[in-house]
C-alpha cells in the first residue's frame, strides 16, 4: 500500500515535468512521512519522534501551556506511553 501511495503522490508532484523529478523526491518523501496512517492514527515521523516535522505553518509560537516539557524523564515517559498506544492500535486493526 505505501507503494502505491507514494507512486501516486510522486505522479502527481511530477506530473509532465520529469526533469524536476529529482526535486520533488524530498517533497513527496516529507508529504508521506507527515501524513496519518489509518492503520496507527499518526503519521510514520510521528510514531518515530512523537512530533511531526515543523512546517511553516508550524513555526507560529505556541502558547505556554501547550509545549512539551524538555525534562528527560518526563519525555520518556510521553513517549513509551504513547508507542504503548499505537501498538494498540495496530493490534486492533490487525483483528478486524
Amino acid at each position: 500500500m505505501a507503494n502505491k501511495t507514494l507512486s501516486t503522490l510522486f505522479r502527481t508532484l511530477v506530473k509532465t515535468n520529469v526533469s524536476k523529478c529529482d526535486v520533488k523526491v524530498s517533497h513527496a518523501e516529507f508529504a508521506y512521512n507527515r501524513t496519518r496512517s489509518f492503520a496507527i492514527g499518526h503519521s510514520p515521523f510521528e510514531a518515530n519522534y512523537h512530533v511531526n516535522p515543523l512546517t511553516p505553518l508550524d513555526l507560529i509560537p505556541l502558547p505556554v501551556e501547550s509545549r512539551v516539557s524538555l525534562e528527560k524523564e518526563e519525555r520518556v515517559k510521553e513517549m513509551k506511553k504513547f508507542h504503548q498506544q499505537i501498538r494498540d492500535k495496530l493490534e486492533n486493526v490487525n483483528e478486524m
